[in-house]
């Protein structure tokens, strides 16, 4: 098979990932806490993520990535993960994903600021057709909020995640993209800092088996994982414009399996909902392909 084409496919397949982890997170957030969610994840994680990491000998990783990585494990899986999260038991799967889809064009202006990249007009105008989507599901978020709270604390939630995943990607372009750190051995470091951190301020470890909702969540954990080596591996074999977009599609597979799965998710997704997906994905296109 063409490299190109498994690069593609990688990306696609990570798009889909993501989608049914963040399904799994809200039918496990009906009987779990957003912090025993990211507990389970990063349990479950980081040793699939140190597995898939052993085969490139984590080449390139050197005290300065180490740091960089580590810090972005800090933003990414302890600060941005537990406020999406938070967002997917407030606000719904599908309104959480959608509102965290500034994520690649917030990264490009980062990295303008701060890099010194380009920032074209698409990307622009990408961004407002991202954030016109935003203010459509979040007038109308498609979940209720589960255990108290407003639906609004969902959609601020999955805003200040967003900003904090475009964060961390520029210290992994910083590592990767201009040191040559190998991406999944930092993902792996990002992970283990991200598991130490969160148990030492709350050592409690929960339980892996049991209810339903625990065994959605174990499932959601190994899931996005594999979205994340999806993604890396996509990444080493198709260029980025195009894997970002194939895994930008990820609003819409969310919205269509809240859809299927809308009687054990206490989550009704309407036309408004498909509209903003479909406006969030035009335009993370713009921005990936600018």
């Amino acid at each position: 098979m063409d490299t190109m084409l498994i690069g593609l496919t990688l990306a696609f397949t990570a798009g889909l990932f993501f989608a049914a982890s963040d399904v799994l997170v809200r039918y496990a957030s009906s009987g779990l806490t957003p912090l025993t969610n990211l507990k389970i994840s990063l349990i479950i994680g980081t040793p699939l993520m140190a597995i898939a990491a052993i085969p490139g000998g984590f080449q390139g990783i050197t005290p300065y990535s180490i740091g960089l990585y580590a810090l972005a494990g800090l933003l990414n899986f302890v600060a941005g993960r537990l406020l999406f999260y938070i967002a997917i038991r407030h606000a719904g799967a599908t309104t959480a994903s959608i509102t965290t889809t500034p994520t690649v064009i917030l990264s490009a202006a980062l990295a303008w600021i701060t890099l010194g990249e380009e920032l074209t007009l698409r990307q622009i105008i990408g961004l407002i057709l991202v954030f016109t989507a935003i203010l459509a599901t979040s007038v109308e978020p498609s979940g209720k909020s589960l255990g108290g709270g407003k639906q609004v604390y969902g959609v601020a939630a999955g805003l200040t995640a967003s900003l904090i995943f475009a964060l961390s990607t520029i210290l992994v372009r910083q590592a990767a993209g201009y040191g040559g750190a190998d991406p999944l051995a930092g993902a792996t470091i990002s992970y283990l800092t991200a598991l130490i951190v969160i148990m030492a301020a709350n050592p409690e470890i929960p339980k892996l088996r049991g209810s339903r909702h625990t065994k959605a969540m174990v499932a959601a954990a190994a899931i996005v994982a594999m979205a994340q080596m999806s993604r890396y591996g996509a990444l080493s074999l198709a260029p980025v414009a195009l894997v970002s977009m194939l895994i930008g599609l990820f609003p819409l597979h969310t919205a269509l399996l809240a859809m299927l799965a809308s009687k054990h998710l206490e989550e009704h997704v309407g036309s408004r909902h498909l509209i903003a997906a479909s406006l969030a994905i035009t335009g993370i296109i713009l921005a990936t392909t600018g």
